[in-house]
């Protein structure tokens, strides 16, 4: 795919500002008819430039009807029967609200949704002198952030095989939230963690994202980490200056990047991935045109 709307808005935007300037400077040494003609030929640029700016953004639109036109069929059944986990770790619920219907959608088996409480992001030690508390009543609460991790981890993606429930006792002491719906008895072979910052100084990757996304990664399935279109700060550029392996979806709660979450689950899950997303946009644009 070519470049981008916004690609084009900044280059149109620069050109501007830059012919600006030229003409500021050079109106100090040139005679007012030499200024006319700098000053027409300008706005004929001008013209061609809104011309060029109203065409791509009319196949900007048209791109976006068509997936919004197709998204369902493009979606629907891609992902009948694969066991997927959702975790809630940013701070937009509404994009954990797209995710699970889309993954509902593609006949993905939703086995559980955590939501990650903002309690959990303190510095080390504060947080384990709670877990310690909590561990002298509850026992199944981990005494420390670490085991907490890993147990937490352990329970979401391959099950709890023991009569008390970790996840329940978490959820009953205010460190997570479980989706009425969820079930931690079945393994799962992908997880997909919902992130994004509304704040833009924030110690919740450091704190709880990256040490999770570690100890996800010791259980050998997929890891996509997705964010929202409009969010404060991007959890995901965080994630890519570490050493952590997951595949990151941008603008999740978007036509487009809700085909690219199913697409990716397919890709890493069957032998016959998706045709890509700009294939797929090609394509429907063909029949389109012939209807």
């Amino acid at each position: 795919m070519g470049p981008g709307f916004k690609y084009h808005v900044i280059t149109i935007s620069a050109i501007f500002f830059a012919l600006t300037i030229g003409l500021v400077l050079g109106s100090l040494y040139v005679s007012p008819r030499l200024a006319n003609r700098q000053t027409l030929a300008i706005q004929a640029l001008q013209g061609k430039l809104n011309a060029e700016f109203t065409s791509q953004r009319e196949k900007l639109q048209t791109y976006q009807k068509i997936m919004a036109d197709e998204s369902s069929s493009l979606l629907k059944n891609k992902l009948t029967g694969l066991n997927i986990a959702i975790i809630q770790i940013g701070d937009y619920p509404e994009a954990l609200a797209k995710v699970r219907d889309t993954l509902l959608l593609s006949g993905a088996k939703l086995v559980s949704v955590t939501s990650i409480d903002h309690s959990l992001d303190r510095p080390d030690d504060a947080l384990n002198s709670t877990l310690a508390e909590l561990h002298t009543d509850t026992p199944v609460i981990p005494a420390d952030k670490a085991a907490l991790i890993k147990s937490m981890c352990t329970a979401i993606t391959r099950g709890e095989t023991g009569n008390v429930s970790l996840m329940a006792a978490l959820d009953h002491a205010g460190l997570i939230s479980i989706d009425q719906d969820s079930s931690y008895k079945s393994a799962v072979r992908a997880v997909v963690i919902v992130c994004g910052s509304r704040s833009e100084i924030t110690t919740r990757p450091i704190n709880i994202d990256e040490p999770l996304i570690a100890a996800l990664q010791k259980m050998k399935l997929t890891i996509i980490a997705c964010e929202p279109e409009k969010i404060t700060s991007s959890d995901l550029i965080a994630y890519q200056s570490s050493s952590l392996d997951f595949i990151p979806i941008s603008n999740v709660d978007t036509d487009i990047g809700r085909y690219n979450l199913i697409n990716a689950l397919h890709d890493n899950h069957s032998g016959n991935p998706l045709k890509s997303m700009t294939d797929g946009v090609a394509a429907e644009s063909v029949n389109s045109d012939k209807n």
